[in-house]
């Protein structure tokens, strides 16, 4: 008998520990890292699986509930998601499942929808001799498992009274809810037209009276897969295209669309020439990278010096490595300025994943991650739980700054999760910022991070000239404006 210890994907306090379930023989492949839908008290819910068991015997005087379904059709956490997991909810005193639900766009893959559905067994029950009653198991004998919502709109006349009706029903079992479980994803799909076949000189001339054909074949034969949208543009009807799918020619075939907020930005390289400065920079990080071991960076260097340039560098030697790279901004409205920066170098191999893009672009995102069709992760703090694995470099740029504190529950500081990631992955974890914190600076100088500097611009241009005006010296010569004499002067 087999059965998995289970996190229920809900947002009280109070459930804090895992539920065993036991494991049906047709979901015999579910392990620890699963999203699973099971049944808690009177509801149904995701869960997440966080170990297995194999028990010689069911245990005695319990009675353990089914899992019902798995959420996906492979495993959504890794071993070291959930080593990490693990270690955050002991750090900052959460449940596992609050730190597990921050690895999902919308911390929920499900969303749960409640319907109403009668028992036909029941149909000559007392209860049905009110009207109210048999009006409301009528409309859903008929129709089929309707929500709340739907029946107040069928049943206008009992509106006031469905919620008492609905409760007597559900207390006599004449009536059950009906819990359905959709992905929330909103996956966007757009059909494409495939070539069947070849296109040779003999098929075209058999086809030049059929002149729109002709044409989609010619079209095809350049292109093999063509989405059928801009076929429209090309002013290709439908049915020409079903009349060669008729034929056998050609297929339409529906395909996922992974939406890209940046798809269509594009960013000219430039070649550049490192500055001594980060030269220096590079080398000293180089063999941390290809030995993949853990090693943590504070890089200083002054406004203009050119570490965006010096991150590039680091996530070109890493992604030649085959290794996933995460670049971590504290604001949204800073995303864009990095993204153009590595579009330029890696046109189409980055994702964005922040807050503000919708759950549907967050999913696609993901999707792109765990297909391998992308290896460098941009955004904000949130982009850090995005289900990667084999992470060789965890940049932080301006890691002073106080937006990488969560500010909600459950609390965690960005800084600390990415180098917990690091850690996990072998990976290279660095630091930037012209201002470090002067936590980072002190675990600098007790050696716990390399400090790394640039003290000089790009160009070696002068830094500006500041001057401090002490205001309460204005203030004694008779200045109560907020600008000094000099600022005004200047």
């Amino acid at each position: 008998m087999k059965t998995a210890d289970v996190f229920v994907n809900i947002p009280v306090k109070s459930i804090a520990r895992a539920y065993t379930y036991r494991v049906p023989e047709e979901l015999s492949k579910i392990e620890a890292g699963w999203r699973v839908f099971v049944p808690f008290g009177s509801r149904k819910v995701e869960g997440f699986v966080v170990e297995t068991h194999e028990l010689a015997t069911a245990p005695e005087n319990i009675t353990l509930k089914d899992i019902i379904a798995a959420v996906d059709e492979e495993c959504w956490f890794s071993p070291q998601m959930i080593e990490i997991a693990r270690w955050l909810s002991d750090f900052y005193l959460c449940s596992l499942a609050e730190i597990m639900r921050l690895f999902m766009p919308g911390k929920s893959g499900l969303r749960i929808t409640v319907r109403y559905e009668a028992d036909e067994s029941q149909s000559d029950h007392m209860m049905l001799a009110m009207p109210g009653c048999r009006a409301i198991y009528d409309v859903l004998l008929r129709e089929g498992p309707q929500k709340k919502a739907e029946l107040r709109r069928a049943l206008t006349e009992w509106q006031e009274e469905l919620d008492d009706l609905l409760a007597k029903l559900l207390k006599y079992h004449i009536v059950r809810k009906v819990y359905e479980a959709q992905k929330r994803d909103a996956a966007q799909y757009e059909k494409i037209v495939v070539l069947c076949g070849e296109v040779t000189p003999e098929l075209l001339d058999s086809y030049r009276r059929k002149k729109a054909q002709a044409h989609l074949l010619a079209l095809l034969q350049q292109t093999p897969e063509v989405p059928l949208a801009a076929l429209k543009a090309q002013h290709v009807s439908l049915a020409t295209v079903h009349n060669l799918e008729a034929a056998g020619l050609a297929k339409i075939r529906q395909c996922r669309v992974l939406r890209d907020s940046y798809r269509d930005a594009r960013a000219s390289k430039e070649e550049v020439a490192l500055t001594e400065d980060q030269q220096q920079v590079v080398r000293q990080v180089y063999p941390a990278i290809d030995a993949a071991r853990y090693q943590g960076f504070l890089l200083k260097g002054v406004t203009g010096s050119g570490k965006t340039q010096v991150y590039i560098e680091l996530a070109e030697r890493v992604r030649a490595a085959g290794r996933r790279v995460i670049v971590l901004v504290p604001e949204i409205a800073l995303t864009g300025q990095v993204v153009m920066a590595f579009k330029s170098y890696f046109p189409d191999d980055l994702v964005v994943v922040h807050s503000r893009l919708s759950l549907a672009e967050r999913n696609d995102a993901i999707l792109r991650v765990r297909r391998n069709e992308a290896g460098i992760i941009i955004g904000a703090r949130s982009a850090l739980f995005t289900p990667a694995d084999d992470i060789g470099l965890v940049i932080l740029d301006e890691e002073q700054d106080m937006s990488y504190k969560q500010d909600e529950s459950p609390r965690y500081h960005a800084r600390v999760v990415a180098e917990k990631i690091a850690r996990v992955h072998g990976a290279v974890l660095l630091l930037g910022s012209a201002t470090p914190s002067l936590e980072s600076y002190f675990r600098a100088a007790q050696g716990e991070l390399t400090l790394l500097v640039m003290p000089r611009r790009i160009g070696d241009i002068p830094l500006p000239v500041i001057h401090c005006v002490d205001m309460r010296q204005e203030l004694r010569m008779g200045n109560r404006h907020i600008i000094s004499r000099a600022l005004q002067e200047l």
